[in-house]
């Protein structure tokens, strides 16, 4: 296969362009270290169209958008610059992290996520509980491609702790994630106050919601009094905005346990793998990707989010051996490696490419089907997740 030029349209810190370090950089390094691939960085790429690049690699729809909300006519501009692409001949392929955008409550972020699903080349599963959740229709590739390890290089534990103001001793949890709507938060709330009370513990968070506080647009004033609060009732930190850079590292260093404040069937397991990834013991419930590695590495689960599971999980994880987290990094080095990575998506990159292989609206066309994308009021109804095949034209 001849060198491809790909756009990756996200924006991602520099110090995080390298194999392990995101998910964003781990692909960057891979497209240009093992597939000698061109690529363009940033979301700006996506915006002006223009002959000479092979394929699009989308990630999170958000990201072309600053992560801002959006409304109707910045979906019709989408679908009009996706249209432009597709006719200069550029593959588009959908990386599928989550069932719905991080924004929940934009039905124009859905109606995206939707669409994509159906006007794209291929897909990319993390994990085979998405790709079994998939519409199945003709003119789209859909390839289960593991979710890259991670590699960081933490700093101590006890310098960490005490650049955060920790105690030194007791029991460290991080929740760690997106929190996307309000029952991820009462989750978090709980087990916070579970693992402090029951078990003398400090919690910090991560990346805090503003968005889910009840005051709209008056959030940044209510942080503080959030942060004194969260400090006084457990011990920790509370962080606003996104974890990146020494922080992050810092946050991940203090941990002892990582808290993935996941509900229902959401895919996103990329938090799940840097916890194995890095030794730290995870606590997760077990829904969608994130089942299917815990059962493969006998990580402990919850089955549900209720006090009684909680407090068995963290007594469980608190007399944990250190050898098993050895035995997780180990098996990520292996599963989520390099080439575990590299390789199926070469091979997705030279299918899609190939002359033979017709973009998927034409498949359709051919085939005498219509699109039909899915209401947002349906898709909520049915968490996101399109069930049926496009309806067949008379």
């Amino acid at each position: 296969m001849p060198p491809l030029t790909v756009i990756l349209p996200v924006a991602e810190p520099s110090r995080s362009l390298f194999w392990g370090q995101s998910y964003v950089g781990s692909l960057y390094a891979i497209l240009r270290e093992e597939l000698q691939a061109e690529v363009d960085l940033g979301p700006a790429h996506f915006w002006r169209p223009r002959n000479g690049v092979d394929v699009i690699l989308m990630q999170w729809p958000e990201a072309l958008f600053d992560w801002r909300p959006i409304d109707a006519d910045d979906v019709e501009e989408f679908w009009d610059v996706l249209k432009k692409w597709q006719s200069l001949g550029t593959k588009v392929i959908l990386f599928r992290h989550n069932l719905q955008p991080h924004l929940i409550n934009s039905r124009h972020y859905e109606t995206l996520y939707l669409g994509l699903m159906e006007r794209t080349d291929a897909v990319v599963h993390l994990g085979q509980y998405s790709r079994d959740e998939c519409p199945k229709f003709e003119g789209v590739l859909h390839r289960v491609i593991a979710h890259p390890r991670y590699v960081q290089e933490l700093p101590d534990i006890r310098d960490a702790r005490k650049r955060l103001d920790l105690d030194a001793e007791r029991p460290t949890l991080l929740v760690y994630g997106a929190t996307r709507h309000l029952n991820e938060l009462r989750m978090i709330r709980k087990a916070a106050r579970l693992f402090s009370k029951n078990f003398g513990g400090q919690v910090l968070y991560g990346t805090f919601p503003i968005h889910l506080l009840p005051i709209k647009r008056g959030g940044r004033f209510l942080m503080p009094l959030v942060e004194r609060w969260w400090k006084w009732r457990f011990n920790a930190k509370v962080h606003k905005g996104m974890l990146y850079g020494l922080v992050e590292d810092d946050f991940l260093a203090s941990a002892d346990f990582i808290l993935v404040p996941r509900l229902e069937d959401h895919l996103n397991s990329g938090v799940l793998v840097k916890a194995l990834s890095l030794g730290i013991t995870p606590i997760a419930t077990s829904v969608g990707n994130l089942s299917e590695i815990g059962h493969n590495l006998d990580v402990p689960m919850l089955d549900d989010s209720s006090e009684m599971g909680l407090n068995y999980l963290f007594q469980h994880v608190l007399n944990q051996e250190l050898k098993q987290r050895v035995e997780w990094k180990s098996h990520s080095a292996d599963a989520w490696g390099r080439e575990a990575i590299a390789d199926p998506l070469r091979a997705l990159l030279e299918e899609v490419s190939s002359p033979k292989w017709p973009v998927g609206h034409e498949v359709q066309k051919a085939q005498g089907w219509e699109s039909a994308v899915t209401s947002a009021k349906r898709a909520k109804r049915e968490r996101g997740v399109v069930r049926r095949l496009p309806r067949r034209s008379r």
